[in-house]
Formats: structure tokens, C-alpha cells, sequence
């Protein structure tokens, strides 16, 4: 047991430090994912190694200073870059319109792939699914159970730009249908959550590194996927799992909500 957990341990250091391949990091994020003991470890060993990086003294090297103009160029570079952070999700922007194309990401198109996947005969067939298709990408994948919300299908599609697009389906109990894209960005933009409604469609769109993400749901209450997508869209940011609190918001979200609208 004790050879195991050490195992475990090396190989969640490994994924923390990125020096993991990308079947290995696959086979990471998708046992996080089924796996809420493994996952809390996850999360334990990215905190410590996070309060252990702070805690190394950096010695003060006396540097050039830099001429008045090129300081002010850094100052706002570095405050752009701090508002990319520290304001993640904050000031999102509202969009009432099917058409739009937020971040590249085509709503009506997204809308015929949410109606049209089928659920799988197994969920087991759904995990199997992920490590193979989500190699191309590496992305993020949620488990929304505690929302009530189970894996049901994993697939691959092509873009209207014809590139790879992972879509990841979840369905609940109660007539609940949501579907999660993930492609790679085809520029730099922001972590900000563009939020998209249309109708009984709700959508949202945001960037994580190289990944775009979005999520599109119909019929749901709007507080219940608007938390959705803030803890989704944080977990994809630190690439960690959803951690317990977010879980509990999602179970009492789910609890509070009313059936979806099919």
C-alpha cells in the first residue's frame, strides 16, 4: 500500500511540475476524475509545492534601471497581466444573440452538436473514451456528479475552421443535457468567461492556456449553470479537479434548482 502511495505520489508530482508525457498526463487528469481520494491528493501536493516556491528567499540583485518610458511599458504590461489573473470571471460579458461568435467559438453550430451526441450505453464506455481523444489536447475534464450531472459521452469533432474539437456530454436525472468543447485557441485571449444567451440556450466561453473551453446547456436555471461554469472554468485555469467546496456549492445548486426545460 505504502509502495503505491508513494507511486501515486511521484506521479502527481510529476504532472504538477509538467514533466509528465501527454498519455501520462491523460492518465492523470481522468483518474482525478473518477477518484476523489486521488484528486484531494492532487490538490494537497499543488498547495504545498505552491507555499514551498514562496517561501524560497530571492536574493535582491541590484539590475539597471530602465528608462522612464520603458518602466512605464513594464508597469502596464505587468498590471495587464495581474488583471488577466486576479480578475478572472470578473466583469463578464452578456451576449443575447445565437449568432455571435465569442472568441471564436460559433454558438449555432455548438447548439446542433449539444442536440445531436448520444449518451453512451456506459459511463465506463465515456471514461474509456477520454484518455485516447482528450491526448490531442490535454484538456480539463470535470467530474459534475455532486451537480447531478453524469459522464455520458466523449467524442471528437471537427471546427468550422477544420480543427480537432473535444466534446465531453453530461446528463442528468432530470432532464439535464450539458455539453463541454474544448479546442485549442487560434489566438491569445482572455480567461474572462463570456457569458451567452439565446433563448433557453445558455453558453459560456473562456481561455486556459492554449485550450479553448466553453459550455452550452438548455433549459437550465441560470444560477445553477452560471456556477457551473465559474468552478469549471477555475479548475481548468489550475488544471486541478474540482475541489470539496466546489462540489458542495454544486450539490446544493443541484438541490435548489429546478428540472431542466427540455
Amino acid at each position: 500500500m505504502t509502495e503505491n502511495r508513494n507511486q501515486d505520489l511521484e506521479q502527481l508530482s510529476a504532472f504538477i511540475d509538467g514533466e509528465l508525457d501527454v498519455d501520462a498526463r491523460a492518465a492523470v487528469t481522468a483518474r482525478a476524475a473518477r477518484d476523489p481520494a486521488y484528486a484531494r491528493e492532487l490538490a494537497a501536493l499543488s498547495r504545498l509545492k505552491a507555499a514551498a516556491a514562496e517561501a524560497i528567499p530571492v536574493p535582491d540583485i541590484p539590475t539597471p534601471r530602465a528608462p522612464a518610458r520603458s518602466r512605464r511599458r513594464i508597469a502596464v504590461a505587468v498590471a495587464a497581466c495581474f488583471a488577466l489573473i486576479a480578475g478572472v470571471g470578473i466583469g463578464t460579458v452578456w451576449l443575447n444573440d445565437r449568432h455571435v461568435s465569442p472568441y471564436g467559438f460559433a454558438l449555432d453550430s455548438a447548439i446542433g452538436m449539444h442536440r445531436a451526441w448520444k449518451a453512451q450505453p456506459a459511463a465506463d464506455a465515456a471514461r474509456a473514451a477520454i484518455q485516447p481523444i482528450s491526448a490531442m489536447l490535454r484538456p480539463n475534464v470535470p467530474d459534475l456528479s455532486a451537480n447531478g450531472l453524469d459522464l455520458a459521452y466523449v467524442g471528437a469533432r471537427k471546427t468550422d475552421a477544420g480543427k480537432e474539437m473535444m466534446l465531453v456530454g453530461y446528463l442528468g436525472s432530470r432532464g439535464c443535457r450539458l455539453t463541454m468543447f474544448v479546442d485549442r485557441a487560434d489566438r491569445l485571449v482572455s480567461a474572462k468567461i463570456v457569458r451567452i444567451e439565446a433563448e433557453e440556450i445558455l453558453a459560456s466561453v473562456w481561455q486556459a492556456g492554449p485550450l479553448r473551453y466553453a459550455l452550452l446547456a438548455e433549459g437550465m436555471a441560470k444560477p445553477r449553470f452560471n456556477l457551473i461554469t465559474d468552478n469549471v472554468q477555475r479548475a481548468s485555469l489550475r488544471r486541478l479537479p474540482l475541489d470539496h467546496d466546489a462540489r458542495a456549492a454544486l450539490a446544493r445548486s443541484r438541490v435548489a434548482s429546478q428540472p431542466c426545460r427540455a
